[in-house]
């Protein structure tokens, strides 16, 4: 007898708990907001084993020292589902020159106006003075071989723990590893579920109906997946509601560079397509018609 899913139940039970997490300017706010008026606030966190657009380490958990308990006790329930935002590798280059929130090296214009420099500048940013000297950094990083800086700064990066703390290569080598680390976490966690960001625009239904089956349970407020984008009148830079970007070599009114030919060969050339395929993205599917 061929299996059915069973459909999704109603909300008179209690949801188990749901985190939604994802690297930055992949629509994170976007499906943290509609998973709270989805299962509401108290059932939905944007914080797992760290802030949500961190890396996400198993051994944070064994710890037990700088783990809230509550999520500490989420995690040794095993009942809980978390989701992951992820977003095209083409426009979410783009989107992090149009918005560099917490990597202070590339915000700079001397790297941030030249979107080839952007792309090869190294993930990493100078070391404060006696840095390295400091243990328990930010974002629940055991030593400063994990991260720059350590101390709590509103700037971020996160290094390659596995290659003795080099700084990864370039962005685009830091998305690589930050993808692997998401593919790791379905390896300990109990569900996790990939949300392309550009599946939330295109098809917003469907995207209600793959949430809701991994949740199991009906989405009580769907607000969020009404939207027709297709009507809606954007800003091609804005990041919470268009994600297809205009390819041009030229500057934009805001200062920021959208993505000439050359530089979509070069992203193609750098990106970990083994790693995309993985989270379900094809370069044949992305690379735009110039």
């Amino acid at each position: 007898i061929k299996h059915q899913k069973q459909p999704p139940k109603e909300n008179n039970n209690p949801i188990n708990p749901i985190f939604a997490i994802g690297e930055r300017n992949s629509g994170t706010n976007m499906l943290y907001n509609a998973l709270c008026d989805c299962y509401g606030d108290n059932n939905v966190m944007d914080k797992f084993a760290r802030d949500k657009h961190w890396l996400q380490d198993e051994y944070v958990f064994k710890s037990e020292r700088t783990i809230k308990r509550k999520i500490l006790d989420i995690y040794k329930s095993r009942k809980y589902t978390i989701f992951i935002s992820v977003r095209g590798v083409f426009n979410w280059v783009a989107a992090m020159n149009a918005r560099p929130y917490e990597m202070p090296a590339h915000a700079v214009s001397q790297v941030r106006d030249n979107m080839t420099r952007f792309i090869l500048h190294p993930w990493a940013m100078k070391r404060p003075k006696n840095d390295i000297k400091k243990k328990d950094c930010q974002g629940n990083f055991p030593s400063p071989e994990y991260v720059v800086p350590c101390i709590d700064y509103r700037g971020i990066y996160e290094l390659n723990s596995f290659n003795g703390g080099k700084p990864y290569k370039n962005i685009l080598d830091f998305r690589a590893a930050k993808m692997r680390n998401y593919l790791n976490m379905t390896t300990w966690n109990p569900k996790v579920v990939f949300i392309k960001l550009e599946e939330y625009y295109r098809k917003p239904r469907d995207v209600l109906k793959k949430i809701e089956e991994a949740v199991g349970a009906k989405c009580k407020i769907t607000k969020s997946f009404e939207i027709d984008f297709k009507k809606t009148k954007v800003n091609k830079m804005s990041m919470r509601v268009d994600p297809l970007f205009t390819y041009k070599s030229k500057k934009l009114s805001n200062g920021n560079y959208d993505i000439s030919k050359s530089n979509i060969n070069l992203i193609k050339i750098l990106t970990d397509w083994k790693v995309e395929k993985a989270i379900g993205y094809r370069m044949i599917d992305l690379v735009p018609q110039l």
